[in-house]
């Protein structure tokens, strides 16, 4: 009989240690020929579908009178215990999968002995079919499907963008737009606009037709909605404290509001953790099906997980890994605000480094796009106070660079400088950004 014991543990030891390698865990628990382990992988299955940790207390508290059957707390300890790594974590998921596809297979086998007949002799070729298919790589769409998708991309391509507009042109052309699946860092210095923009990318997409749900770690609903109208009425921040509103004032922001509230927004402030996030991004699609959903989350550095983990890097290095995973599954683009280091006003005429990440983790590795706003001048010299470039870090999938942009402090937006006419180079993969009476430079 096959059995792979060894590797059952190992697998059961893996997620004991990380619960947050449950998001990888492809296995059921009847693919486990122990039946102790068959029940603890029950039991953690159970824990990850309510958004639960995953650890060795939520485990025998789920097990409760069982718990002595599959082995006591101390062989819970011991499975963690013995893992040295679990970056052999899918290796290991699927030597158990690859014994238990043998265990089966012989299992038919024996009936076809005991009974010899031409409806055993199909039972038998139906099994082998099944078994011999059956793996840990998943795909939701066929290859033919997934062709076709392409082709049908080719005519976005033309209007240049393939993914979610951002409402800059020399930004959709430089990438494309934003792609569904990806994760897309934002990072600045504080006061250098990441909020605005954030706001800025969530309004141009819902009044498209797209939906947003924001994550608001660090602001409330109320200033946030403020800030929202603002850029899209002209009306300056400041007055929302002062109530010094001109008639044209209320006229913008009722028509604002109006617009609005129309859109397909949604602002949570209560959601913390990953877990928190995760948890609630399911149950908005599965419940509602949006059109074009989009995630927002502000900021990286104030999220936390309910795992533990020894240095707050490697518990932002889960966080990242997690969401990009999550953009993957739901097939969704998640905006992921970051703060950098103080080292980036050290050398202001230039742009950010992705060293410059605070408590950076896995951030470099896990995103698919990495943007930073910064200011190339004295943001004191009145000349250049509005004026700053959005600059792309690292893009898995494009060129990198500089965009040149206007933020307009007192109302919270955006604008491209309008310094000259863009120029498509498709088989460059880059534009040319036309200045008057200057050679025309490559961007």
């Amino acid at each position: 009989m096959f059995i792979n014991e060894a590797a059952e543990q190992v697998v059961i030891g893996s997620i004991l240690l990380d619960g947050g390698l449950m998001e990888d865990a492809l296995l059921f628990p009847v693919h486990f020929s122990n039946p102790g382990h068959r029940r603890i992988y029950e039991g953690m299955k159970n824990i990850h579908e309510r958004n639960e940790p995953v650890t060795i207390l939520t485990v025998t508290t789920e097990l409760k009178g069982e718990i002595g059957k599959v082995g006591g707390v101390g062989y819970l300890a011991e499975l963690a215990g013995s893992i040295a790594t679990t970056t052999t974590f899918r290796h290991d998921q699927r030597l158990v999968l690859d014994a238990y596809r043998h265990r089966a297979l012989g299992e038919a086998c024996t009936r076809y002995m005991n009974d010899p007949t031409d409806d055993g002799i199909e039972e038998l070729y139906q099994f082998s079919e099944k078994y011999r298919k059956l793996s840990l790589d998943c795909t939701d769409k066929q290859i033919e499907e997934t062709l076709l998708e392409i082709v049908r991309e080719m005519d976005e391509a033309e209007k240049g963008k393939t993914g979610y507009g951002t409402g800059n042109e020399l930004l959709d052309i430089k990438t494309g737009g934003i792609q569904p699946g990806d994760l897309v860092i934002l990072a600045a210095r504080p006061s250098m606009g990441k909020t605005a923009y954030a706001l800025h990318l969530a309004a141009n997409h819902c009044e498209g037709g797209g939906s947003v749900q924001i994550f608001s770690l660090e602001m409330a609903v109320k200033p946030l909605l403020q800030r929202m109208i603002s850029a899209d009425a002209s009306v300056n921040g400041r007055k929302w404290r002062s109530r010094m509103f001109s008639d044209s004032d209320y006229e913008g922001v009722v028509e604002s509001v109006g617009r609005i509230s129309e859109w397909e927004l949604d602002i949570h402030t209560h959601a913390s953790t990953y877990e928190d996030i995760h948890a609630h991004t399911r149950a908005y699609l599965r419940r509602h099906k949006p059109p074009r959903p989009m995630i927002i989350i502000d900021y990286l550095q104030l999220m936390s997980t309910n795992d533990r983990h020894e240095r707050r890097d490697l518990e932002i290095g889960h966080i990242t890994r997690s969401l990009k995973k999550m953009a993957v599954k739901y097939n969704i683009p998640i905006i992921l605000l970051s703060q950098l280091s103080r080292q980036v006003d050290q050398r202001r005429e230039k742009p950010p480094l992705l060293s410059d990440l605070r408590e950076s983790g896995n951030i470099e590795q896990d995103a698919d796009m990495i943007t930073f706003l910064y200011q190339s001048q004295d943001p004191q010299d009145e000349a250049h106070k509005d004026k700053i470039h959005l600059h792309i870090g690292k893009h898995r999938n494009g060129p990198v660079g500089d965009i040149p942009m206007y933020f307009r402090k007192e109302f919270g937006r955006f604008e491209e400088r309008g310094e000259g006419s863009l120029e498509a180079l498709p088989e460059q993969g880059t534009f040319l950004l036309q200045k008057k009476n200057t050679p025309t430079p490559t961007v």
